[in-house]
């Protein structure tokens, strides 16, 4: 129910934002321009990660592990829209957590090697994460810092974009950013009237890696590889035999991430 609600409320947001026929009185939805909008794989990844989170309560990690997976994947392809990260770095911490609990060391601490990049100093852990991973990932967050840092040498078209990098505004186009920790790191630009842009960055230590980035109006969603004969085997067996269940859910879930595509 929580989900259907937090759908049908963006659906409405959007839809009301862009109409010409009703106006909002009460001030908690202003209507956004063009170069606002949002990419609709944003509320989906939102969506994934409380799903995720009920998933990691019930001690159910595997579960928890492939749907945290695609919270990530949709909230990095959709990096330019994502107006506050602090989703996807608890997603992030999420992840992390759920291979701790599931004894993959190795992959838990490239989560906290993830987190520690990117992540502020005041950032919060979400509750559900116990001590232990908090100290794992404090561990990995010192080790990352007495490494050497690097840089990003940004560009866009037109010029004059604010750069925003990990949530952080630190300069306007061309610039460069520096004293970056190696890693992955997410870069967002916007200009109004010019509208917006962005990627996920990787840092190398001691080198300023060159960007360059062409401004839009709408989220550019790229385009994806046609649906695998196999998955539609599969979609098409469960339809057939009547198996509207979680499986027919989870095939539904794996098709509409890989070709970004709602419902």
């Amino acid at each position: 129910t929580r989900q259907l609600s937090k759908r049908v409320q963006a659906s409405l947001k959007e839809y009301l934002s862009k109409s010409k026929h009703f106006s909002l009185e009460d001030g908690k939805i202003p209507a956004r321009s063009s170069t606002e909008r949002e990419d609709p794989r944003v509320g989906q990844a939102e969506i994934y990660k409380y799903t995720a989170t009920e998933a990691y309560k019930a001690k159910k990690y595997e579960e928890a592990e492939s749907t945290y997976k695609l919270s990530i994947k949709l909230y990095q392809a959709s990096i330019a829209s994502v107006t506050k990260l602090e989703g996807l770095y608890q997603a992030l911490a999420l992840m992390g957590a759920t291979y701790s609990a599931l004894e993959y060391d190795g992959d838990a601490k490239d989560f906290y090697r993830q987190l520690a990049a990117v992540a502020p100093d005041d950032f919060e852990f979400p509750k559900e994460i116990p001590s232990k991973v908090k100290k794992r990932y404090q561990k990995e967050r010192t080790n990352l810092r007495k490494k050497k840092s690097g840089a990003l040498l940004i560009e866009t078209s037109p010029e004059g974009a604010q750069v925003t990098v990990d949530g952080v505004e630190r300069c306007v186009s061309p610039c460069e950013v520096k004293d970056l920790l190696r890693g992955a790191h997410y870069v967002q630009v916007r200009k109004e009237g010019e509208g917006q842009g962005g990627s996920v960055a990787k840092v190398k230590a001691g080198y300023a890696t060159p960007l360059k980035y062409t401004l839009t109006k709408a989220p550019v969603i790229k385009q994806s590889e046609p649906v695998s004969p196999e998955q539609l085997k599969r979609l098409n067996s469960h339809v057939a035999e009547g198996k509207l269940n979680a499986d027919l859910r989870l095939v539904l879930e794996e098709i509409g991430t890989e070709q970004e595509v709602e419902g």
